[in-house]
This record gives structure tokens, sequence and C-alpha cells, in this order.
């Protein structure tokens, strides 16, 4: 379970990378949040990410596939390493 009451806990987008975990977006609480899909461990791995929208890994010229790009409602791109 993802944590947060109510609307904080509201996700958004959510996308697998090639670990096999799950990077969850929640728009309203501003983080991102990478879940275990076997144990159902979460663990944040970006806070303070207003509006967050969409996360997904580098594909393509110039984005490294290694980093996950979180867009939000406000035109940001912000690049994640996650752990």
């Amino acid at each position: 379970m993802i944590p947060g009451i109510g609307p904080l806990n509201s996700a958004d987008d959510l996308t697998v990378g090639q670990d096999g975990k799950a990077y969850v977006t929640l728009n309203v609480a501003g983080s991102v949040q990478q879940v275990d899909v076997d144990t159902g461990r979460t663990c944040a791995i970006a806070d303070g990410l207003p509006s967050s929208s969409s996360a997904r890994f580098g594909s393509g010229p110039g984005w490294d596939p290694k980093s996950l790009y979180v867009t939000s409602f406000l035109g940001t791109v912000t690049k994640l390493t996650p752990p």
C-alpha cells in the first residue's frame, strides 16, 4: 500500500522499470513512489514535485534509459535516478 490518506494517495500514472518495480506518481502529494510488486513494499524516491503527472524511463536519443523522467501539470520535466 502506498502511504497517504485520501487525496494524498491519488496516483496519476505508473510505469514498470526493467527491475520489475512499479514507479507511481502521486500528483497531490507531489511524490514518486517505487513499489516492489512482489512484496508490496514502497519507497519514496522523490518528494516536492508538485502536480507530478507521468513517469517514464528514458528512451531514444538523448534520454538516459536508467533515469526516470517525471512530467508535471506545471510543464516541468524532472530527471530522477532510482535506487
